[in-house]
């Protein structure tokens, strides 16, 4: 991460084009929080710098620098224009433990592009945006980090959310002994005003055939993109998929883990009936856990009910080790057999008899293709376009590899995980941890259940090892910073959470669990 700041050089003589000098400063991580020592508010903006980057623009319209900086933003640069760039309203979107999300109206006014057939992302005059809560400038700036690395590896795919920008500003008021204290993060995502597909079976209930099987076309592509660069999403669930003209889009990356990252892939993560039972019980687990997640996905758009009900996160913890799957007639009598034989592989018990989500991806196009509502869908026919840029981006890789009398990998998917991966200096979440569910439960409904995860005790947080009784669960906002205490799984589900939806859209609506 680096800090970008600009300023505006003498306007030519000849045009309004004008000179521009960037100062890209890079970012030291701060150091992660001592257990038993109070966190430290020192974050990255208050450390020495290392080195700064000047770049000098040749003269350009002022519109064609705001793109710039948009592309710089995307990538993950922080910007500290944010009020330059949009206006903040007052209406909330969500509320989550990290922050809330408001409706955010463009001030860019950028003239049309000369392609009218792509969308001009910068010009778009709505987004959603999350401002976050302060915290202590160190735990707070650890964890955004995370999530925005990993929003920047994705980037480009169409059924991945897309990051415009990442902006701090500083409150008003604030003095320069307590900086610190007055930065506020921002994150600019795109608007989806659909909502996710939770509120969307609650209000229309359980999806027809096609549409479900274009939903699992956008799913599934976006999960191959991912696993290829070596990313684990490790909390798919039907409130952080997004919808948007007939199209899904996969949203909150706050708990996803590098597949190498080994200290990171053992923490116990993900979301009561979507997590798979190896997490449950405590097993190794990897990339397949995304695999069963689209299974629960799948089953919940299909019956509007999740494969493992329960009235108590005990219950569903203890259904989800067994995974006897039921599948009512009464629910599924009138689907394919195929997408059903699908069904039933995205919900294998066993990770190594799950196929991975390319090769679901290629099963499901393979069926849904035939049907021509489906063939001839835009939305399908981009999922498949996008698997197949990269697949062809690995072939050329490979190819050029060779070329250079270089030895590739054995295996062609070695070599896509590779591709276009980044890495980070330090993998530090405040990600939740798992432990048992064996006390007694709570009777709220648990259609919406919080998010698994895997750490520190937080107000909230816990890993579910079903029934080995190890500890309990404990569920985290989303996110969000690290609590001191925890007040019990269920009080804090009854009191805090009610087994319900806890916040709206615009990727405000993912919650962690820590032990």
């Amino acid at each position: 991460m680096a800090d970008l700041v600009h300023i505006a050089g003498a306007k030519s003589a000849e045009s309004e084009r004008a000179w521009y000098l960037l100062a890209l400063a890079p970012r030291r991580c701060p150091d992660k929080p001592v257990e038993g020592e109070p966190p430290s508010t020192e974050a990255g903006d208050m450390a020495p710098l290392q080195g700064v980057w000047l770049l000098y623009t040749a003269p350009v319209e002022h519109s064609d620098f705001l793109r710039l900086l948009f592309e710089f933003g995307s990538r993950g640069a922080l910007r500290w224009d944010l009020h330059e760039c949009y206006t903040v309203t007052e209406k909330s979107l969500g509320v989550g433990g990290c922050g809330t999300v408001y409706l955010g109206q463009s001030r860019m006014r950028l003239p049309a592009q000369k392609d009218a057939a792509k969308v001009d992302i910068p010009a778009v005059p709505q987004v959603a945006v999350k401002k976050l809560n302060k915290s202590g400038g160190v735990t707070e700036e650890i964890s955004i980090r995370s999530e925005i690395e990993f929003l920047a590896v994705a980037r480009g795919h169409p059924c991945i959310s897309a990051l415009f920008g990442v902006f701090c500003f500083n409150e008003l008021g604030s003095t320069e002994s307590k900086r610190a204290a007055s930065i506020r993060w921002t994150i600019v995502m795109p608007l989806y005003s659909e909502g996710d597909l939770f509120d969307y079976l609650a209000a229309n209930g359980a999806m027809k055939e096609t549409a479900a099987a274009t939903l699992m076309l956008c799913l599934l592509s976006a999960l191959t993109h991912l696993h290829r660069l070596g990313v684990v999403h490790r909390d798919v669930k039907a409130e952080n998929i997004l919808l948007a003209n007939n199209k899904a889009v996969l949203s909150d990356v706050g708990i996803a883990a590098f597949l190498k990252d080994e200290e990171a892939m053992q923490r116990r993560v993900g979301s009561p009936g979507y997590a798979p039972p190896e997490v449950v019980t405590d097993l190794p687990y990897d990339e397949k856990v995304d695999v069963f997640g689209a299974g629960a996905v799948l089953y919940f758009a299909l019956s509007n009910t999740l494969p493992f009900p329960g009235k108590t996160l005990k219950k569903v913890l203890e259904l989800t080790a067994r995974c006897k799957v039921k599948y009512d007639p009464a629910l599924f009598g009138e689907f394919s057999g195929s997408i059903i034989q699908l069904l039933k592989a995205l919900l294998q018990k066993d990770p190594s008899k799950r196929p991975s989500a390319r090769k679901s991806f290629k099963a499901l196009w393979t069926m849904a293709s035939q049907k021509p509502e489906i063939a001839r869908s835009s939305v399908a026919r981009i999922t498949l376009q996008a698997v197949e840029d990269f697949e062809s981006l690995a072939s050329t890789g490979l190819e050029s590899m060779r070329s250079n009398g270089h030895k590739p990998d054995h295996k062609p998917e070695r070599l896509e995980k590779k591709i276009m991966r980044t890495t980070s200096g330090t993998e530090a979440k405040t990600a939740p941890t798992l432990e048992e569910a064996s006390r007694g439960g709570s009777k709220e409904d648990p259609a919406k259940p919080a998010a698994i995860t895997e750490g520190e005790h937080q107000e909230g947080g816990a890993s579910p090892a079903a029934s080995q009784g190890k500890a309990e669960l404990v569920p985290v906002p989303p996110s969000g910073p690290k609590p001191t205490s925890s007040g019990g799984t269920f009080s804090y589900l009854k009191n805090r959470l009610g087994w319900s939806k806890s916040s709206g859209g615009g990727g405000e609506n993912s919650q962690g669990m820590n032990q």
